[in-house]
């Protein structure tokens, strides 16, 4: 299954609020909207680095936070979903 394409809101690295928080917020925005469907395949760290124009590990971070929340899984090989 492939990752979906998300209409994602760009961070802002001028704003106080942490660029990993910006992301994981975003991305809590996308699964309460239903852009990011239940189950669905987050797309891949290197895709969203280049989307939200922020390291891996940010991206890491947010994607950490959201697994510890229950929104999202992380499979060996497959990613997070």
């Amino acid at each position: 299954m492939a990752a979906p394409l998300l209409t994602h809101t760009p961070v802002n690295p001028e704003s106080p609020v942490p660029l990993y928080f910006q992301v994981e917020s975003d991305l809590r925005r996308l699964i309460g909207e239903g852009e990011l469907a239940p189950g669905a395949m987050v797309p891949p760290e290197q895709d969203l680095c280049r989307s939200y124009g922020v390291s891996r590990q940010t991206i890491r971070l947010a994607l950490s936070r959201l697994v510890a929340d229950g929104l999202v899984s992380r499979s060996a090989g497959r990613g997070a979903g």
